[in-house]
């Protein structure tokens, strides 16, 4: 076996697949793992990747990992996802329409309860493209907001009580933005979700915010992440962040029905904010946003993922082996127990060439030394059939490494 390549372990599901079958929404493991794989393999940041596949195993346990080589950036990437995964599939909260307006109907009360119907009646309303302005329109409804209420952030009257809405707020960054294009008004900030935290620290950092409502409360699960790091976390965050932020925190992810909110990581690689992974299943969102859906929609296969068969035996795939075609290679790694190992990138991965690559793809066809020989003389040849023992040598070898099993 060849020389190593690199592997990373994205999820590991033994005790989780209950949970991985509720973020997505299936029946079944296979299901579930296939919508994730697909869903990642969509997104931006998958195709920033340098030569990046996608690959995972349902039996004995669901398993995802990703073989390639891996620039420094690409494994701040990989490991950044392998956690955000980990959290998003445990703690996912899925808001639908119906969770929706019921959010509204709360934010309505709590904004008819701060204010009086006359005071509202002479509000200004506008919307934080773009998830604010499905938001706002419902809001707009329960309140009997008139038309000529309805503004841009931008154009709002100075003088006016301008109401700023939007779908969520996990930071307040955007909603900093906004405020610098607004009139010098008084403003109250409606995130439809949102961490109290947050909302007490937008008024505490903003003279011009009466008050900032929110439908519904958004968890914290910096805590939980970070463990015994959590107050180092913070002070890093904080020295980052380029200004004094409102708050700092890891709000628990959620996905409405028609997008997920977009989130920012800090890549210490690029020194610089970017994009997080988007990771609810594509079929759970009206967004289009990317031209690759389409082919996820309608069930076809998605370039750069796959899930893998374990083969029919007896000589098989051992249990949390995964494996992937690198052009006329194939690189095969054993997944070690969380026991077993250190790190995300610490997984042996060996690359078979040649005829080994080509003997591991008829073990995993037939399962049987016999059927393997068989299939060889057929498309070779006797003359290039291998000397006796080397075949039950190389098989021995599998065994040795755990790569396969028999019986």
């Amino acid at each position: 076996m060849g020389r190593q390549i690199d592997v990373a372990l994205l999820f590991d599901g033994r005790s989780e697949a209950e949970d991985l079958r509720t973020f997505t929404d299936t029946q079944d493991v296979e299901s579930a793992l296939r919508t994730v794989g697909k869903t990642i393999a969509v997104n931006p940041a998958w195709g920033a990747l340098s030569c990046a596949h996608l690959v995972g195993r349902v039996q004995p346990e669901p398993i995802l990992a990703v073989f390639g080589s891996f620039s420094e950036v690409d494994r701040f990437r990989l490991s950044n996802l392998a956690v955000q995964l980990n959290h998003t599939i445990s703690h996912f909260r899925y808001i639908d329409y119906r969770a929706v307006e019921s959010a509204v109907r709360s934010l309505a009360d709590r904004l008819s309860e701060r204010f009086e119907a006359t005071e509202l009646d002479e509000f200004r309303f506008a919307a934080i493209p773009r998830g604010g302005l499905i938001v706002l329109g419902m809001l707009s409804y329960v309140l009997g907001v008139r038309a000529e209420q309805l503004v841009s952030i931008e154009s709002a009257p100075p003088g006016r009580v301008l109401v700023i809405v939007d779908d969520c707020a996990f930071s307040g960054f955007r909603f900093r933005q906004v405020i610098s294009a607004a009139a010098p008004s008084r403003i109250v900030f409606c995130p439809l979700f949102s961490p109290p935290d947050l909302c007490r620290a937008i008024e505490r950092a903003e003279p011009r915010v009466i008050t900032c409502l929110r439908g519904e409360d958004l968890g914290d699960l910096a805590p939980l992440i970070h463990g015994e790091r959590y107050p180092a976390w913070v002070g890093e965050r904080r020295n980052l962040s380029g200004g004094e932020p409102y708050w700092i925190g890891h709000s628990e992810p959620i996905g409405f029905s028609w997008d997920e909110p977009t989130t920012n990581v800090w890549n210490p690689c690029l020194t610089r904010f970017e994009a997080g992974w988007k990771l609810m299943p594509i079929e759970r969102r009206l967004s289009r946003n990317d031209g690759r859906m389409s082919d996820s929609r309608n069930g076809a296969s998605v370039s750069g993922f796959e899930i893998v068969e374990p083969g029919p035996g007896p000589i098989r795939a051992a249990d949390r082996v995964l494996w992937a075609e690198l052009g006329s290679s194939v690189a095969v790694a054993r997944i070690p127990e969380a026991d077993e190992r250190d790190t995300i990138g610490a997984i042996p991965c060996f690359r078979l060439d040649g005829s080994a690559a080509e003997i591991w793809r008829l073990l995993l066809r037939w399962g049987g030394l016999e059927p393997v020989r068989e299939a060889l003389r057929k498309r070779y040849g006797l003359e290039s059939l291998p000397p006796d023992g080397e075949l039950e040598r190389f098989v021995d070898d599998l065994k040795y490494n755990r790569i396969v099993s028999s019986g």
